[in-house]
């Protein structure tokens, strides 16, 4: 694997330059001697093209929004196809680009042109059947009705031509009664450009729906959704204040979300009133129906659940959804009921439909993944953890969750007490079960990465249902972490356990080191560009201290990349460009060497940066840079890779005033100067 520091700091620009739809412009300034801050920006404008784009209005040669990458609920259904029907709003111009997509599909498939009806793109009514030219199973069930999001889709084929052909088509969407002023009407055809008009029915000949007013209203939906998440995460912090509680908030929603696609499936399943999840999964796996059948990870992924010490699930299948409630088995603690589309909760018993709403699932479970992740940050924050160290107990939970994975999975590993790294790789290697070798690499030359960690030694612990995962150090000094699979834990005082200090269950550690939100990233990124340009005009920052920072931000933001990927190197103390280059790129120190000749560019550009001189210190899991100013009346800069800090009184250090996160700092300055 290359991981190389630069590469790091240029992927990460790159990522970052997805959650916006701001294209940068190349900054200019000082050609002769550039900074990092000029190069980086140079390099993105050349590389910007390969980044995902951001909106489809046609087919040939529009582009989309980037979807975020969220996690999938908990389901005993599968997914369905294309549009994905659920809760979330899509707009119309989203479904007319998915229909328009879907046709050029359909008729590459079948080699029949155009479908002659829109429920032809559909899925199959039983699930398990294969595509056909009836049931394409290129777009979800919502729209392949013709209706969702609050509009209705009228699709007309074309006259078939003289081989049996549709060559051509048109969509209509218009909104559903009640119809008021100012809703707008789409049309689109095989053409694939999409129209609209205000207050009547769009045709062929209607203005064509640009990229400037469906980048407009992405990112009114993209605001909204965000202050409908910000909302729910404020009712929900007073409603539930308990990690355990907004965790059964989370698992509600997500069981709710998952049967309601069961039911949808057309699983005739139902229950005379409310069982529990073992008796779900009895009936859901025994029925001899692929829409109700198929649920081969169904034990596994509830079997947690039903150990669940602080709730009680139930659920209750209704002919047309599934209704799911949170008993708390804890006095005091709050209920909570889905009903697969909203969540409600009650502190006076068993919560229902006539509770208090907390919000539609997604923007609940959204605000839930958000809550639980800012405890977890915020707990690992409040005992002291470093960027690196709190990247190690993110590794640990990762671990122990990818333990439970193969699990569930069906592999027979099992240990009879903990074993290394290196004999758990060896007995999911040899066993021959494909579900185990998941966890094998693919490198036979170079086995077991995590034993080549220079900091950690970790040990497993691997049983029926899941595993746990201990980290020791290597180096005096450094925590301990263990994770049962459910909570991480650790220890500065010998080896963690349960009962050391808990930092969170696994899966928000996990993210809790992952920037920006999980399904929105793209407004919270704004909101974080705003706050970090509103601060920056506060300190009255030059554009020559802006690069400062920003180049501090992204060394630092690479060298933390670097010492994820197990760099060995440390330093004695904080050491110049030169230095660094020289111990960094040199192919005999992989995982650190191998720079090529565009990373050494931008090396030799931060050491000719006339206006200040960085400085970098390796420790076992961390690195942290030092922008010293070259000139009077500069500030100076610190970042540890996590935040970012300044000085105007001397060398900046974790002790001066902080700026902002380094990455919310490194793409404010990216978007102040386009």
């Amino acid at each position: 694997m290359k991981n190389q520091m630069v590469r790091a700091i240029i992927g990460l620009s790159l990522t970052l330059s997805i959650f916006s739809p701001v294209i940068l412009a190349q900054n200019a300034q000082n050609p002769d001697n550039p900074s990092l801050g000029d190069l980086a920006r140079q390099e993105l404008e050349r590389k910007k093209n390969q980044a995902p784009s951001k909106v489809v209005l046609t087919n040939d040669g529009g582009t989309t929004p980037s979807p975020s990458a969220g996690q999938q609920p908990r389901s005993v259904a599968p997914q369905t196809p294309a549009d994905a029907d659920s809760t979330s709003q899509v707009s119309p111009v989203d479904c007319l680009r998915i229909l328009n997509t879907a046709g050029i599909t359909y008729s590459s498939t079948f080699n029949l042109g155009f479908p002659t009806r829109l429920s032809a793109l559909g899925p199959p009514k039983v699930q398990g059947t294969p595509p056909s030219q009836d049931s394409a199973g290129l777009i979800g069930e919502n729209l392949a009705s013709g209706a969702k999001g609050g509009y209705v889709f009228t699709y007309s084929a074309g006259t078939k031509d003289a081989n049996g052909r549709v060559n051509t088509y048109t969509v209509r969407a218009d909104p559903l009664p009640p119809v008021t002023a100012g809703q707008k009407h789409y049309f689109t055809d095989q053409s694939g450009v999409i129209r609209q008009e205000n207050d009547k029915l769009a045709n062929a000949n209607s203005p064509p729906f640009t990229v400037e007013e469906y980048e407009a209203a992405w990112r009114a939906g993209e605001e909204n959704k965000y202050a409908k998440v910000e909302q729910a995460a404020a009712l929900l912090a007073s409603a539930a204040p308990s990690p355990e509680e907004k965790e059964a908030a989370g698992v509600v929603g997500e069981l709710g979300s998952g049967l309601a696609s069961l039911k949808k499936s057309k699983c005739p399943l139902t229950t005379k009133d409310f069982v529990t999840l073992n008796a779900l999964v009895d009936l859901v796996c025994q029925v001899k129906l692929d829409a109700c059948g198929r649920c081969a990870d169904a034990p596994q992924e509830l079997d947690p659940l039903t150990r669940d010490p602080n709730y009680s699930y139930q659920v209750s299948l209704t002919a047309t959804g599934a209704e799911v409630i949170a008993v708390p088995k804890k006095p005091g603690a709050a209920s909570f009921f889905s009903d697969g589309e909203k969540i409600y909760f009650s502190r006076a018993g068993r919560a229902s439909p006539q509770s208090t709403l907390l919000g539609d699932i997604p923007i609940v479970t959204e605000a839930t993944q958000r809550v639980v992740k800012q405890q977890a940050a915020d707990a690992m924050a409040g005992v002291g953890l470093s960027p690196g160290e709190k990247n190690k107990a993110a590794t640990v939970a990762g671990l122990a969750l990818q333990l439970a994975r193969i699990k569930a999975i069906q592999c027979p590993i099992t240990t009879q007490g903990f074993v290394s790294s290196t004999e758990f790789e060896n007995l999911a290697c040899q066993s021959k079960s494909d579900a185990c070798g998941t966890w094998c690499h693919k490198d036979p030359s170079r086995p077991d990465p995590l034993g080549r960690d220079p900091a950690y030694s970790y040990q497993f612990l691997v049983t029926t249902s899941g595993g746990e995962v201990i980290a020791a150090p290597k180096i005096s000094g450094l925590p301990n972490f263990y994770c049962d699979g459910k909570n991480v834990y650790f220890s500065r005082a010998g080896r963690a356990s349960p009962q050391s200090t808990l930092l969170g269950n696994a899966g928000s550690v996990a993210e809790a080191m992952r920037p920006g939100s999980q399904s929105n990233p793209t407004a919270e990124m704004e909101e974080k560009t705003k706050a970090v340009t509103a601060r920056m005009a506060s300190e009255k920052l030059s554009t020559e201290e802006k690069n400062g920072g920003f180049g501090v931000a992204a060394l630092a933001m690479g060298g933390l990349a670097l010492k994820l990927a197990n760099c060995p190197i440390t330093t004695q103390g904080f050491i110049g460009v030169p230095a660094i280059h020289n111990l960094v790129c040199p192919e005999t120190s992989p995982p650190c060497g191998r720079c090529d000749d565009e990373e050494t560019k931008l090396l030799e550009g931060v050491a000719q940066d006339p206006n200040y001189s960085y400085q970098m210190r390796f420790t076992a899991l961390d690195g942290e840079v030092i922008a010293i100013p070259q000139k009077p009346g500069l500030a100076s800069f610190y970042s540890d890779g996590e935040k970012i800090y300044f000085s105007r009184a001397g060398q900046a250090s974790k002790q001066s005033t902080m700026l902002s996160d380094a990455g919310s700092f490194f793409w404010g300055v990216m978007t102040s100067q386009r």
